[in-house]
């Protein structure tokens, strides 16, 4: 039976660009889509997710591995990470900046689920994700997609106290 959290229906236009979820597929980075990726940049405060100063990406024997792009035919969608740590599945994202706030956000994280547990061969209870806590509209996004709130902690970045809140949803 299918659960009903991962049926995708949309096609969604975005400035020119049909968005069919349907026929998006995780691929492994490389440095044609790294060097797109690091071109990306965020609005404040979204813009401590910009990822070109993030050495973890520039770790090819994660290609593929850990790190993918989330393409449709050409068109990168997302950067998107697993890990599957001790049969917990970590998720993490980073949608392309003009198509943050553009209402596909559940369409995004369902199709990523999707593809991750086909990719992972992953069937465990849990997959797990770490956002931070004032990062409201993606709690939002989180939520509607079935997460809910786990646990929290601080982390010192930069100097300064970050809360950063653990999510997690229940595959069964």
């Amino acid at each position: 039976m299918v659960d009903n959290r991962f049926i995708l229906t949309k096609r969604i236009l975005i400035g020119g660009i049909i968005i069919s979820f349907d026929n998006c597929r995780l691929v492994s980075l490389n440095n044609e889509i790294l060097d797109h990726i690091f071109s990306w940049r965020y609005d404040k405060p979204y813009n401590v997710y910009d990822l070109y100063l993030n050495d973890y990406l520039k770790n090819s024997d994660l290609w593929g591995v850990e790190q993918f792009a989330l393409v449709e035919n050409e068109n990168i969608i997302a950067y998107v990470s697993c890990q599957v740590i001790k049969n917990d599945m970590w998720v993490g994202w980073a949608l392309r900046p003009n198509l943050c706030g553009s209402g596909i956000g559940q369409e995004f994280v369902k199709k990523c689920i999707v593809e991750l547990i086909a990719l992972k061969k992953h069937y465990m209870k849990e997959i797990f994700l770490k956002v931070y806590s004032w990062n409201t509209r993606a709690i939002k996004v989180y939520k509607k997609v079935g997460f809910v709130h786990y646990d929290k902690f601080i982390r010192v970045e930069n100097g300064e106290d970050t809360e950063y809140i653990i999510m997690k949803m229940d595959i069964k």
